[in-house]
């Protein structure tokens, strides 16, 4: 009875094991540790995490903008967030300078690009991270992302318009017609969003994580497509969270 007690023990203990070391069976973004050079978990964590919660409030804006009628408290909880995410861009900037610096001093920052497009077999990533320079897109960010944070709170801007358009309509002759209104594009916020997802999909694979497919739909709706459009996984980016 004794021995088969520990049986079981151990086998118990190896399915843990194997789910440690299952790739995609870590965290959301698939991150797992670097084990051949810099360890930049830290700052793709805080890359990452801006990165989701920047495009679900773009994708929260586009799907407020689809009411027929909007109230001012409909908008507010998202002035907040807009107002949070401005709050936090200095601190991604400085993890990605953090990035930049880690890199070089690895002796990891020449080659960066070319080490990237080796290590993947995966058509979809390839041609995403061919779009652009992975040092280029890391240095013009490290230096000037912080100058985009106006760019978040472009959607609420047609939201307030919206609002007061209604207003007019109700408490006016009826100047605005409401059928003038038109959800923004996100091509309007491609720059930020487009970019951090971009970076954050080059450090996922960098570390040897998986890029999964959300995050793969959301670059590609954030850099190409519009709300109509439908990702290669067959997803509209409307209904990418």
């Amino acid at each position: 009875m004794k021995v088969r007690i520990n049986s079981w023990r151990l086998i118990a203990l190896g399915a843990v094991l194997g789910l440690i070391f299952i790739p995609g069976a870590t965290a959301f973004r698939g991150e797992v540790p670097n084990m051949t050079g810099p360890d930049l978990s830290n700052e793709q964590r805080t890359i990452g995490s801006y990165a989701e919660d920047l495009f679900a409030y773009n994708q929260a804006c586009g799907q407020l903008g689809k009411r027929a009628s909007l109230l001012v408290s409909d908008v507010e909880p998202l002035e907040r967030k807009s107002d949070a995410l401005k709050s936090r861009l200095s601190n991604v900037q400085n993890a990605i300078g953090e990035v930049v610096r880690k890199l070089k001093g690895a002796d990891a920052w020449n080659d960066l690009d070319d080490v990237l497009l080796a290590n993947l077999s995966d058509a979809r990533l390839r041609t995403l991270f061919q779009e652009s320079s992975f040092k280029a897109e890391l240095e013009d960010a490290a230096t000037n992302l912080n100058s985009h944070a106006g760019e978040i709170s472009l959607p609420l801007a047609g939201l307030r318009k919206k609002v007061a358009e209604q207003r007019m309509d109700l408490e006016g002759p009826g100047l605005f017609a409401r059928a003038a209104y038109t959800t923004p594009e996100p091509v309007k916020f491609v720059s930020l969003s487009c970019t951090l997802n971009r970076i954050d999909m080059k450090l996922i694979n960098k570390l040897g994580g998986v890029v999964t497919s959300h995050r793969v739909d959301a670059a590609t709706c954030a850099c190409h497509l519009g709300p109509g459009d439908t990702t290669m996984s067959g997803t509209p980016c409307a209904d990418v969270r």
